[in-house]
């Protein structure tokens, strides 16, 4: 009775062109913020010519994580295209979550966020603060990118600038590590989006932990059937043991986070129920796409 839907609608774009079961024409093109931006627009306007029903309503714009890029320079097309009445839309203003707004401020920031998550040590934030080129600016707000890393449109990435000091070229690689590489070769071990949460179910690097967990398990199983008076219990026992639900194997051992695994989403947005639920046409080519995550 109460439900948001009741009172508002979302209209889901893909971005950039060509990920998820989105397709276009021609294909494999290379993208840029500008295009999407341009392709999300004109996305919007043919909605609205195709849906005139929803022509002047309210509207706002939300989006997550690169959508810090793509939701303000969206917005801003759409002020224009409102503005010179291509566009009959009542935009109300916009959202981001845990958006990116800037790359190398991600890379700056994460070096702070390491040590104060307990990821590096004291030792290793004191020589990377020794590193900062202004000597008076406080750590967590210095602009090591800017000084010692160089952006690889290639790869989407940052590399360390070319230089023959070597006192440049170990703070260069220690900023591109720590701020850069170390984030996102924590998914290995971790989710990056919830470092207190051992990630299980994707992470190779817990197999060995998860086999230990395990065996405690079926330990505790054991115990609790032969015995009357159990230590532990199994489920059926009125006694309920609180140590049995510490999983001491994680960094997050009473559960109070969900951890982020894309493997079940995977799976369930590529089956055919689910393409016909979303109204992907057996004809159209999106149906033979095979959704993957975005890296």
């Amino acid at each position: 009775m109460y439900s948001w839907n009741k009172i508002a609608n979302v209209l889901y774009l893909e971005s950039p062109r060509d990920v998820g079961f989105s397709y276009g024409t021609p294909a494999n093109i290379v993208h840029t913020d500008n295009l999407t931006r341009d392709d999300n627009a004109e996305a919007i306007m043919g909605f609205v010519q195709r849906f005139p029903y929803y022509a002047g309503r309210d509207f706002y714009i939300t989006g997550e994580s690169y959508g810090g890029v793509y939701v303000p320079t969206l917005s801003q097309k759409i002020v224009e295209l409102i503005t010179s009445n291509s566009l009959n839309l009542n935009f109300k203003g916009f959202a981001v979550g845990n958006g990116i707004l800037s790359n190398s401020r991600q890379v700056d920031s994460y070096v702070d966020l390491s040590y104060y998550r307990g990821i590096i040590g004291k030792q290793q934030f004191d020589y990377i603060k020794s590193c900062c080129p202004y000597q008076l600016e406080p750590a967590q707000i210095c602009n090591y990118t800017s000084t010692y890393l160089t952006f690889d449109y290639t790869n989407g990435f940052y590399v360390p600038k070319n230089s023959t000091d070597p006192k440049f070229i170990a703070c260069a690689n220690t900023i591109a590590a720590i701020g850069q590489d170390n984030m996102w070769e924590s998914e290995i071990y971790a989710d990056v989006y919830n470092f207190i949460q051992s990630c299980y179910v994707t992470s190779e690097g817990f197999q060995d932990g998860l086999k230990d967990y395990m065996k405690v398990e079926k330990v505790r199983s054991l115990l609790s059937k032969f015995t009357d008076s159990p230590i532990v219990s199994d489920g059926y026992s009125s006694f309920i043991d609180q140590g049995a639900k510490i999983n001491t194997k994680s960094t997050d051992p009473f559960a109070g986070y969900r951890c982020y695994s894309n493997d079940a989403m995977i799976k369930y947005l590529n089956t055919p129920e689910v393409k016909k639920a979303i109204n992907i046409q057996t004809t159209s080519p999106a149906w033979n796409i095979t959704w993957v995550d975005c890296a």
